[in-house]
């Protein structure tokens, strides 16, 4: 839907778990606009396929909060075996990007 349109806005795919991440990432593969929220991952290498598929400019660090814990949500994305610089990018830098605007570098 979105190619058929002008829409020129970058969207996040919120909610996106286990039961809907190859559907997530296909979507997102097909739309350069897409990126895809951590919020709702919950196992082991769900970060790691979604930054391998889609890389970690189109990957949001979200936790879930207040009904999950922070903790958790991050240690999936440390236990992804990302470089620092892909982590800090999902962490910060992608979201910092996208609602300040900049290059993925800065």
């Amino acid at each position: 839907l979105l190619k058929e349109t002008d829409y020129p806005a970058p969207v996040l795919l919120g909610s996106v778990n286990g039961a809907t991440l190859m559907e997530a990432v296909s979507v997102a593969r097909a739309n350069p606009r897409i990126h895809v929220v951590t919020n709702e991952m919950r196992g082991l290498g769900e970060v790691a396929f979604a930054v391998e598929k889609i890389g970690s400019e189109r990957v949001l660090f979200g936790s879930g909060a207040p009904n999950r814990s922070l903790g958790s949500a991050a240690a999936l994305v440390r236990a992804a075996g990302l470089s620092p610089e892909e982590e800090a990018l999902i962490f910060n830098g992608n979201a910092r990007r996208l609602l300040v605007g900049g290059s993925v570098a800065e």
